[in-house]
Order: C-alpha cells, then sequence, then structure tokens
C-alpha cells in the first residue's frame, strides 16, 4: 500500500517532501538539545556558577527561539505539501468518477461518493504525509534519546525499554477491533450523506408532504447510530490509552525510586534527573508516534480498500471502439433489445425500430415504459442485456464514444446548470460559440428577452442547479445549448417542452421541425404539439413497440395511444 500511494501520489512532490524533511530535521536536532542544556543549566544553578550560567542560559534562548521559527516553518510547508497531495488524489479520483460507467455510478448513493472523494482521500493523504515527515522526527528522537539516557544511567535506561514490548502488544490486541470500527462507521457515514443529500435535494416536496418530523426523525436516528459508533471508538481507544498510562505510571514510580536512591548515594545530580527524564519523554514521543502510526493505519487500510475499489471501477473509455464516426447518422436502429437497471426488472423486452431518413420522431406511452431508457442506450450510458444497436448500419460498441457523442445533443427533461453566468453555461455545448452565437440562438428559443431582463444580462450568474430560474426558463436555456451545438445530426430530447406554455411549445415544435429537415430528432414526449408534427410516433408497452404511425393515424387505431392522450370518447364521438 505504501509503496503505491508513493508512486501515484507522493512521487511528484518529491522535491518538497525532501525540503519538509530537513526542516523537521533541523528542527528535531535543535528540539534534542534542549533538554541536555536545561540539565546543564539546572546543575550550574546548583553549583552557583554565575558566569557559566549567563552563557548557558543565552544558548538556551536561542535554542528555544530557532526552535519556535523552525516549528512554524514546518507548518507551514506540511500543510502545503498535505493540501497538494490531497488535491492531486481528488482530482484523479473525481477524473474516474466522471466517467466511470453510468449504470455502475448509480449504483453508489451519492453520500457515499462524497464521503470517498472528500474524507477517505484526506485520511489516506494526512496519515501518508504524517508518515513520511515523521521518519525522521522518530529516528533522530529515538537515537539521540536512546544515547543520552543509557549515558546518564544505563541501569535506568534498561528498566524503561523493557516496558516498550509490553506497550506494542496493546497495538498488536486492539488493532483488529480498530479497523473493524472504522468499517463500521464508514458504512454509517456513507448512509448520513446520502440521507442529508435527500433532504437538500427535495426539500420542497418534504414540506409539500408534510413529512418535515418524519425526516427529523430519521435524521435523529442517523445522529443516534453515528453516536453510537463514535462512542465505540472513543471507548476503545481510551481503553488503549488508559492500559499505556497505568504502564506509563507503574514505570515513572519505578524510575523515581531508583533515581532516588542513586542520587542519594551521590551516585547522580539533579540535573542529571532531569535531564535523563527529558530525554525518556522524548524516547516516549517517539515510540507513542510509532504506537499511533500503526493503529492509525488500521482506520486507513478502510479508507484505503474503498479508494482502491473505485479505481478498479472500469471507465466507459475502457469499453470503447476502434471506429471512428466520421460521417452524419443517417440510420439508427434497435433490433431485440432487451435491458434492465436490476435483475429481474426489466425495462425494455425485444425492443426494435428503424430510423433511417431524418425527421422528427416520438416515443409515447405509460411512465415507467423505457422511453428515456432508448435514449440513455443511444448515448452509450447503458449497455443492453441483450440485443443490438445499431447507428448508421454498425454495431454502437464499435465506435469511439467521443466520436458518437460528438455528433448527438441529449438533452435531459431537467437540464443542468453550473454555477457560472448566462455564456459559460451556454458554451458547454460549445465552447467556440461566440456571443453573437449565442444571443441569435437565444432569440430564436424564445428566451433573449428574459435574459435582457436580468441583472446583468448574458453576464448574470446562474445558481448552482439554475435556482434563479422559472422552469420554463431552464428548459429554454437547455434547448438553446443543444442547439449550439455543432455537426449535431442526432438530436435526443427528454420531455424538452414539458414546463413550455402553449406559445413557446408551439416555438419550440417549429425549430425542431427545421431541424428535422436535415438530421434525426428522437423526441419523448407526453405533449400533443410535438406529437401531432411527428413523422413516426413509436407507442411503447410493456418495453415493446407495440404500435406506430402518425398522431393522426395511431388516433384511429390504438387503444393505448387514445387513452394516453383522453381521446378514445372524442373518436368514438366522432364516428
Amino acid at each position: 500500500m505504501g509503496k503505491e500511494i508513493y508512486k501515484k501520489y507522493l512521487k511528484q512532490k518529491k522535491r518538497y517532501l525532501v525540503f519538509l524533511i530537513f526542516i523537521i530535521g533541523v528542527g528535531v536536532a535543535i528540539s534534542s538539545l534542549s533538554p541536555y542544556v536545561f540539565g546543564e543549566i539546572i546543575d550550574i544553578i546548583s553549583g552557583q556558577g554565575k558566569k557559566e550560567f549567563k552563557i548557558w542560559i543565552l544558548f538556551y534562548a536561542a535554542l528555544l527561539l530557532m526552535a519556535q521559527l523552525f516549528s512554524i516553518l514546518e507548518s507551514l510547508v506540511g500543510q502545503w505539501v498535505v493540501t497538494s497531495v490531497e488535491n492531486s488524489m481528488k482530482s484523479q479520483l473525481m477524473n474516474r468518477i466522471v466517467r466511470m460507467k453510468s449504470q455502475r455510478a448509480e449504483e453508489f448513493a451519492k453520500g457515499e461518493l462524497l464521503n470517498r472523494l472528500e474524507f477517505d482521500v484526506e485520511i489516506v493523504g494526512d496519515y501518508y504525509i504524517d508518515f513520511v515527515s515523521s521518519i525522521l522526527m522518530i529516528g533522530v528522537n529515538l537515537v539521540i534519546s536512546i544515547y543520552f539516557i543509557f549515558r546518564i544511567s544505563s541501569r535506568l535506561s534498561f528498566v524503561a525499554i523493557l516496558f516498550f514490548p509490553l506497550m506494542y502488544g496493546i497495538n498488536l490486541v486492539f488493532q483488529w477491533k480498530v479497523r473493524s470500527l472504522e468499517r463500521e462507521q464508514k458504512k454509517i457515514n456513507d448512509k448520513y450523506y446520502s440521507f442529508i443529500n435527500s433532504i437538500f435535494v427535495f426539500l420542497n416536496p418534504i414540506k409539500s408532504f408534510g413529512i418535515q418530523e418524519y425526516m427529523g426523525n430519521e435524521f435523529n436516528s442517523f445522529l443516534a447510530k453515528r453516536l453510537h459508533i463514535e462512542m465505540k471508538n472513543v471507548m476503545t481507544v481510551s481503553g488503549i490509552s488508559m492500559i499505556r498510562s497505568i504502564l506509563g505510571s507503574v514505570l515513572n514510580v519505578m524510575l523515581l525510586t531508583m533515581a532516588g536512591i542513586f542520587i542519594t548515594r551521590g551516585e547522580m545530580t539533579v540535573g542529571n534527573l532531569v535531564t535523563f527524564n527529558s530525554y525518556l519523554d522524548m524516547l516516549f514521543q517517539a515510540v507513542k508516534k510509532i504506537l499511533e502510526l500503526n493503529l492509525n493505519r488500521q482506520g486507513v487500510l478502510v479508507s484505503y480498500e474503498r479508494l482502491k475499489d473505485l479505481e478498479k471501477e472500469k471507465l466507459e473509455t475502457e469499453q470503447d471502439g476502434l471506429e471512428k464516426l466520421d460521417a452524419k447518422i443517417f440510420k439508427v436502429q434497435m433490433k431485440d433489445v432487451h435491458f434492465s437497471y436490476k435483475p429481474g426488472k426489466t425495462v425494455l423486452n425485444s425492443l426494435a425500430f428503424d430510423i433511417s431518413t431524418p425527421g422528427l420522431y416520438s416515443f409515447a406511452g405509460e411512465n415507467g415504459s423505457g422511453k428515456t431508457t432508448i435514449l440513455k442506450l443511444l448515448e452509450r450510458f447503458y449497455k443492453p442485456d441483450m440485443g443490438t444497436i445499431l447507428v448508421n448500419d454498425k454495431r454502437i460498441e464499435e465506435y469511439r464514444l467521443g466520436s458518437l457523442r460528438d455528433e448527438i445533443a441529449y438533452m435531459e427533461k431537467e437540464p443542468f446548470f453550473i454555477h457560472g453566468t448566462v455564456y459559460i453555461n451556454l458554451r458547454l455545448g460549445n465552447e467556440k460559440a461566440d456571443e453573437e452565437k449565442i444571443e441569435e440562438v437565444c432569440r430564436l428559443v424564445g428566451i433573449h428577452r428574459d435574459i435582457m431582463n436580468m441583472n446583468q444580462q448574458y453576464r448574470t450568474i446562474i445558481e448552482e442547479g439554475g435556482r434563479n430560474l422559472s422552469s420554463g426558463q431552464k428548459q429554454k436555456l437547455g434547448l438553446a445549448r443543444v442547439f449550439l451545438k455543432e455537426n449535431t445530426s442526432l438530436y435526443l430530447l427528454d420531455e424538452v417542452t414539458s414546463d413550455l406554455d402553449g406559445e413557446a411549445e408551439k416555438n419550440i415544435a417549429d425549430i425542431l421541425e427545421k431541424v428535422a429537415e436535415t438530421a434525426i430528432v428522437i423526441n419523448v414526449s407526453h405533449k400533443k404539439e410535438l406529437l401531432k408534427r411527428s413523422k413516426d410516433i413509436f407507442v411503447i408497452e410493456d418495453g415493446h413497440i407495440a404500435d406506430k404511425g402518425t398522431h393522426a393515424e395511431l388516433l384511429k387505431k390504438s387503444k393505448l395511444y387514445q387513452k394516453l392522450y383522453g381521446l378514445e370518447d372524442n373518436i368514438l364521438k366522432s364516428k
């Protein structure tokens, strides 16, 4: 684990790590001299050596000042290195998450991904920087402290060192417990952060259904579970610390008793005792740090396993085809396609259709019939369980993913927006689009006037998720972004006029009819305006195409289509 972490994240910061270790080394060396100087000063005071006292006290003051300066420098450099390494880890992990297969990514709770990206990365990053930067401190402290304590009293030193194996044995006994509790805590935190995320996303529905109290009780339940596991952790760590403290107290009493005897016999001075205790404390700090790193490693192992799990996830590009789609999409087919999000819950069942000419095509059916899934399969967010999807008479898997999506413009019912200006959000579809082109398209979809009435017009900040926009404005801006995308030959539109009023819907329908003269436009809609203008409508029932035809044809022959749009009675009356 350690070598892999170093190669992947720490090696690129090697120069800064060396500089940090150098600072730590000098600081530790300076601090290590302080106990010796302090002991000498005490003996000088006892012997009333005034002249030597002034020199030694100035030297001691200089050591303390230098130790403080190097401590501050160590903190600054150390924090920069830690943050830089963590940022590098987070960047690499986020790049994998956004390229992960969509179907697999959706199996993770959103809070779980956040927990791994933020907290697991920080735990691993902090631990390894702490480990690397502590090596020199531990080494120097061990060498210097052991040298001085044996120099002062080998008998006291042997007694002290006999306790170290006992302290390490405590770690060995409890480390499995620490790791087990860490895993349990991670699982609870994943669910906790996912629950919080769901509250923030669905705050209005929660109010609408009047379930604030229920959600509050659920939240309190999570807090209670987290408190329970936190207390188990604290009890375990406190138990380890208590046993260590008891051993340390026993050792201190033994050493003080022995030292008292030696001093009364004239075999040690008071200064020797002070110096011995100071260096013994330094030795204990080094040993304590080793034990602390060993114990913390149990939690780090859990976090590292979770990061490794994400790194093992296959990326979309790992199933990329070799063929570059260097022509316009002129034909789209599905043959006997089966698909399910979860085993045993079929969404598409032997679905088949053939679109081989430009035009506006629509899919109609009840909610959950699989209409949106068809669009996602064409975008290659998912792969069918069985069957074949063909684009330009070639299997869709044969194409490079990037070249395929370059030819496709996809818009969900709820367009996404990032925190940024109107210009920035619209250029997500085409980063090269100039201001003139953007404003032209916005006039076309009927959103230009709304933008001009905003405080900063096209430089107005759109808040995350488009919170400061109406649902209709979101859809118009989403459509503008779609139409700004260049070289598009296949449009996949999912309920893109659902929040538009009649006049705005007719305007968008006019635009799409014009676009459909040279491109394939596949539309999912429950609204009649686009259905009436569709070249063909595919009616889906039980995961397959139950009927096909124009709006007028389906009103005459399809009971399901009539039922969907409440037209059955009108048809009967007209006969």
